[in-house]
Parts: structure tokens; sequence; C-alpha cells
């Protein structure tokens, strides 16, 4: 069984939140006015029992999320709403509120049950599927009451070839495996082609 390393997931969720401040960004110049994102976070099938452990790798991308969200990207989600959490979760939003500012703190609401979302958002802003009118027929939802995209299972021809970066950059000899580089204020790094 292959392990997908935290810095990889981190690394999707940084380019997951870009994504969005650019549509954000392309929104705003289209209009001439603010705009930002509202995520609607649906925790069905969510194992409660992974995060109980504050030192589990669960539990500790579930800080590092919230902390970059926070700290970088605050500005573009204006609201996150989650949906069929798990009862215990409840009880740990009440520790996981100590260790986030108010402001954020206000942005996350959780609600009983998926059509609560109705009272929040417009119709058709909320997928079919939450009780709402939003249906997406491009071909890209699956399925399309849904709006969102069926996830894949990762198979290894979705397995990145690190060397291949190399090699598009015409470095002819290939450094050896590196897992970690850490370069601080005033170190020097030689690169040779």
């Amino acid at each position: 069984m292959k392990v997908i390393p935290l810095s990889y997931v981190i690394h999707s969720y940084f380019m997951l939140l870009e994504s969005f401040t650019r549509a954000v960004l392309t929104k705003e110049k289209q209009t001439g006015t603010c705009a930002a994102a509202v995520i609607v976070l649906d925790l069905e099938g969510l194992n409660i029992t992974d995060f109980l452990n504050p030192l589990s790798t669960p539990a500790r991308l579930a800080r590092l999320v919230v902390k970059v969200w926070s700290e970088y990207f605050s500005e573009t989600i204006i609201k996150v709403y989650i949906v069929n959490s798990p009862a215990l979760l409840s009880v740990m939003w009440q520790v996981t509120k100590l260790i986030m500012d108010k402001k954020t703190q206000s942005r996350i609401t959780f609600l009983d049950k998926p059509s609560d979302l109705l009272e929040h958002l417009s119709a058709k802003s909320v997928p079919e599927c939450y009780g709402g009118a939003r249906r997406d027929d491009s071909g890209y939802a699956d399925p399309p009451e849904s709006a969102c995209k069926r996830a894949l299972q990762v198979t290894p021809q979705h397995y990145y070839d690190v060397n291949k970066l190399w090699r598009e950059h015409g470095f002819e000899r290939l450094p050896s495996r590196i897992t970690t580089i850490a370069i601080k204020g005033n170190e020097y790094v030689e690169v040779i082609r």
C-alpha cells in the first residue's frame, strides 16, 4: 500500500486555495466589486476516531489545513458550511476553536442537515442533492445533481515521476533522491546543469 506524504497533501491544498484566490481575483476584475468563495464541506463517511489522537497524521493534517487557511487565505473564503458532521465533532470543535482566531471561527458554521444550507444560501447556489436547485449538466459533475466531480481512485499511472521535472529543465545528471531541502537566510546552493 502506498501512502501519500503529508507534504504532498498540503501542497495540493495550497494549490486549491491558490486556484480559489485566482478565481476570486478574476471575478473581481470582471465585476469591479469584491468577491469571495463560500465552501460547503460534506463530512459524510468521515471516521472521527482517526482524529482522536492529536499526534495522528489526520489530526496533524486538520490542524495544518486550518492554520494555512486562517493565516494565508482567510480573506478569499468568507464562509465554510460543514454538513453531515459526526456527533463527536461538535465536542472537538470546542477544543479546536481555542487555537483559531475569532474572525476565522465566525466564518465556520456547522449545520444539522444539508437542507439547512437553504437558510444561508440561495437555492440556485445549493446542489440538488442538498435540496437546492443547482445542477451541473456540463459533463463535469458526476452525478449532475451533486454539482461535483466523483472522487477517483489513485492508481500507479497517477504517480508523479520526480526525475521528470529535472529532465524537463535540462539537467543531465539527476540529483540523488532528495526528500527535504531547507534553505535558510544567507545560504547558497549551487545547481549544476
